[in-house]
């Protein structure tokens, strides 16, 4: 039986992890309590969680001189990761991510060599891929064009596309249109109905209306779960228990690798759904993006 197939084309950071009773308010200074180190970035993150559910993953994406020790927490977790660049004259993408006592974050990426990743990079890795059949992932770390290429070289392949739109930034339409689903949390739902001059009030409402630009919707809710449209209708996804609220980071990255690699093992978007809802449930419980892949800070 063939490993199912995913390939995640996104970003790789480096992320310095601070934890603080609450998040400071504009102007206000805070005592942290802790400091770490972490691999993150939108792209690794779902490459980690997808390889986790049982997928086989490639990386495509980018590092800077400093990436080694990236790369090696990324292949230490079963992602491939010979299609990531290293470019010498960059530092690697960062973010600066803060943590309060209940679980709630604030977060600041610098793109670094993420914003190298350009259509001819994607083009040079897709041209080595020799999978007939894959589930693509994608998201807004990298350069929107980037994305509309990926996108464009996925769909002429019959491959299929998980577009995760976080955070917002505008795509082609033909890009959308391909996505099979978009994935998006509620504020991103938002960005892009005010985009596209569409409304809706609840949650439910808003999913119909992005599958009249997508294939098919997720919008995450947190806690209270997400809701799915597809040509079959609307349906409300239950959020799974959770042993408690720690950190919030990655959990929607953890949702969307292993929907992706639920996709790819051939479930359904309902049955792919609930297995990415349980994904976040167990993200909220641990700290950093991905548990178990400290650097040094």
């Amino acid at each position: 039986m063939t490993t199912p197939t995913v390939v995640v084309v996104g970003s790789i950071n480096r992320d310095l992890l601070i934890e603080t009773p609450t998040l400071p308010r504009p102007g206000e200074t805070v005592i942290g309590t802790a400091l770490r180190g972490g691999v993150g970035g939108k792209g690794a993150n779902q490459a980690v969680a997808a390889a986790r559910a049982g997928a086989c993953v490639r990386l495509i994406g980018a590092v800077g001189a400093d990436g080694a020790e990236l790369l090696d927490a990324l292949q230490a977790a079963g992602v491939k990761v010979a299609d990531v660049r290293a470019f010498a004259a960059v530092r690697s993408g960062a973010a600066a991510v803060t943590v309060s006592a209940d679980g709630e974050n604030s977060i600041v990426v610098i793109p670094g060599a993420n914003a190298l990743i350009d259509a001819e990079l994607v083009s040079a890795r897709f041209e080595k891929l020799v999978e007939t059949t894959a589930v693509l992932v994608l998201q807004g770390e990298v350069p929107a064009a980037t994305i509309d290429h990926a996108a464009r070289l996925a769909a002429a392949r019959g491959w299929r596309i998980v577009l995760n739109l976080a955070p917002y930034l505008p795509l082609k339409t033909a890009t959308i249109a391909v996505a099979d689903p978009l994935i998006v949390n509620e504020h991103e739902a938002a960005a892009l109905l005010s985009a596209k001059h569409l409304t809706a009030r609840e949650p439910e409402d808003a999913a119909v209306a992005l599958a009249t630009l997508a294939r098919s919707v997720v919008i995450t809710l947190g806690a209270d779960g997400a809701v799915l449209c597809s040509p079959s209708g609307a349906e409300r996804i239950l959020a799974a228990p959770t042993t408690g609220v720690v950190d919030t980071t990655g959990a929607g990255d953890a949702f969307v690798g292993v929907f992706a690699a639920a996709l790819a093992a051939g479930n359904t978007l309902v049955d792919a759904a609930r297995h990415a809802a349980v994904a976040g449930a167990r993200a909220v419980a641990h700290r950093g993006a991905q548990p178990g892949q400290e650097t040094s800070a």
